[in-house]
């Protein structure tokens, strides 16, 4: 068995896909994310920090998700408009710290 083969048998890949998750794999970019879920923007907030919206949307999401294991379009509209908020704000999501233990092998 190959390993693409071993991938797509994983528990997750046979789980039916909702609607939302068909749609989310549609967006390319911080601004079609805030376009889908209706989040009000500058485009001059983002314009510099399109990777920092997004991986702060993710964080949202992972924290919401702890609380809520189904999450719905709402939770993820939150999640955006909190990240995008904290955007604003000028917070920043931390790194989380490498676990291979030997980043020379990355190099």
């Amino acid at each position: 068995m190959t390993s693409t083969a071993a991938a797509s048998s994983s528990p997750q890949s046979r789980l039916p896909a909702t609607d939302l998750d068909l749609a989310l794999a549609e967006l390319d970019s911080a601004e079609d994310f805030l376009k889908f879920f209706q989040v009000s923007y500058q485009p001059e907030v983002i314009q510099h920090r399109r990777i920092e919206l997004l991986r702060q949307f993710y964080q949202q999401l992972a924290n919401t998700q702890k609380q809520t294991p189904m999450l719905g379009w709402q939770h993820y509209k939150s999640a955006l408009n909190r990240a995008y908020c904290l955007i604003q704000k000028g917070e920043q999501v931390g790194f989380a710290a490498s676990k291979c233990g030997d980043c020379q092998k990355c190099d």
